[in-house]
């Protein structure tokens, strides 16, 4: 988020913060954790005004689990990874997806019966739908594929968390058998409502929001002319961000509720 003041005179507002957040000479707030945040501002004064008082506000920093990465879809064809945005169109034949989350996540191995079903390298944790082209009927991982859909296999799946636990955190799906999706309508759902969890335990946000939800993706698969080696139409939405002012003469903070991923 960003923190900006107004001010009539002629005197600079310094803004700055501690705890679980830090601020930039520009005005933005980064989070380093959950927790409060404490954003302090002082207006020091000259000859012809006084100092104004300091004027401190807190809001709370929540995490709400892993989410996945802005960008953090990606088909790949012969190894090079492409970005899957919503509804895209995509004119190649594509049995590989990856996935990228926003922290470390559970990887534990299949002989691990306690914590195999929370882990990101289970297929059962992943849905691939085909709506057969009328319509998704389909609601979530909890309920499961309905039975008017078609669902794809995902076939296996590794995980890599980078040097040293580092980052980055890529789930590479293998999908349909090594086969290429045909032509149609897909869904793919990574599972937040029944499984995947982060090291902690905290389930995924997959709606980058709500802990315990299913991060979905829409998407086309049409070829063209029987096939190709084409590319996709994507299109990105902006986020827009809040911003918090000074009225005039005076110093204050707004009330921020942020959520961590």
């Amino acid at each position: 988020i960003g923190v900006t003041g107004v001010q009539t005179c002629a005197l600079p507002i310094y803004l700055s913060a501690s705890s679980v957040c830090s601020i930039s000479l520009a005005g933005a707030v980064s989070f380093q954790s959950a927790g409060t945040c404490m954003i302090d501002a002082n207006q020091a004064g000259n000859t012809n005004y006084s100092a104004a008082l300091q004027v401190q506000q807190s809001f709370l920093v929540k995490d709400i689990g892993p989410t996945i990465q802005s960008g953090g879809i990606e088909y790949v064809i012969n190894t090079v990874p492409t970005v899957l945005d919503e509804n895209a169109v995509v004119i190649v034949g594509i049995n590989q997806f990856t996935v990228t989350f926003s922290r470390d996540i559970n990887q534990a191995p299949s002989t691990d019966l306690v914590n195999y079903g929370k882990s990101v390298l289970n297929p059962a944790n992943y849905m691939l739908v085909n709506s057969d082209g009328d319509g998704f009927q389909t609601v979530d991982c909890k309920t499961g594929v309905a039975p008017t859909d078609t669902a794809v296999t995902i076939d296996l799946v590794t995980y890599s968390n980078g040097v040293g636990g580092t980052g980055p955190f890529v789930a590479t799906l293998n999908v349909n058998g090594g086969t290429q999706l045909s032509s149609g309508i897909y869904r793919l759902y990574v599972c937040g409502t029944t499984s995947i969890t982060d090291l902690g335990g905290m389930k995924l946000a997959g709606d980058g929001i709500t802990t315990g939800t299913d991060f979905v993706r829409n998407f086309m698969v049409q070829f063209s002319n029987g096939g190709g080696n084409g590319g996709s139409n994507t299109t990105k939405k902006a986020t827009t961000l809040p911003s918090t002012g000074f009225a005039p003469n005076r110093m204050q903070i707004a009330d921020v509720l942020v959520r961590m991923g």
